[in-house]
């Protein structure tokens, strides 16, 4: 299972409590109730997306990113009032939007034929983990400062000479294909490469949604 992982709140204290608008007035409530609140406004909305197992992720990653969100608008404001049945999630989601940034590209792959094949930026970096971090499970976690992220040159290089196209093929989505066909396998090293970032914001529901097709299609295909 591939999890993103951006828990920069994880050592910080958080407060017994936090002001809330309700009906009209400001009351204080306990901190870990509000965030309990908000993850599962969020929940009701996107559920229908994940099952199983998915779904205990979902809810584990929405009370971590709800938790963190709000303790950002506490570093921020001290004074910062939750308005618990307000219009919230569009500044949630933008958040999240603006942190979901560094996976939100792609690797361009071009070879001598012309064809072009686009593969997910968090596919690349789930390899580098999976390939050189050794675990004692089958869960990949990413962190969202991974040095590949903020040096992209150096991800190419890395996937240039650790990867082959046998592998990359699988997880490419092809988006240009003129005729004949030239021998993938062996110009992969050398084929010309670049990153590109998505043209639509997405957030960690997205990014969960994307990861979690690709396991239903390894389940189908096993």
């Amino acid at each position: 299972m591939l999890k993103v992982n951006n828990l920069k709140f994880i050592n910080e204290e958080c407060p017994e409590q936090v002001k809330v608008l309700f009906n009209k007035l400001k009351v204080d409530m306990p901190f870990e109730s509000v965030i309990s609140s908000l993850a599962h406004q969020i929940l009701s909305k996107n559920a229908f997306k994940f099952e199983g197992e998915q779904y205990y992720y979902f809810y584990e990653t929405t009370i971590i990113e709800v938790r963190e969100y709000i303790l950002e608008k506490l570093k921020q404001n001290s004074k910062f009032v939750v308005n618990l049945f307000g219009e919230w999630t569009k500044d949630f989601l933008d958040y999240q939007a603006e942190k979901s940034k560094p996976f939100s590209k792609d690797l361009i792959v071009t070879f001598s034929d012309g064809s072009e094949w686009s593969i997910k930026l968090i596919d690349l970096i789930a390899l580098v983990e999976d390939l050189q971090v050794d675990r004692d499970t089958e869960e990949i976690i990413i962190d969202t400062k991974h040095p590949y992220l903020e040096n992209e040159d150096a991800l190419i290089e890395w996937a240039s000479k650790k990867l082959d196209w046998n592998l990359l093929s699988e997880m490419a989505e092809e988006i240009k294909r003129p005729q004949p066909e030239p021998d993938y396998l062996k110009e992969w090293k050398d084929a010309s490469k670049k990153i590109v970032a998505w043209d639509d914001k997405v957030n960690m529901f997205d990014i969960i949604s994307l990861t979690s097709m690709h396991e239903s299609d390894d389940e189908d295909d096993s």
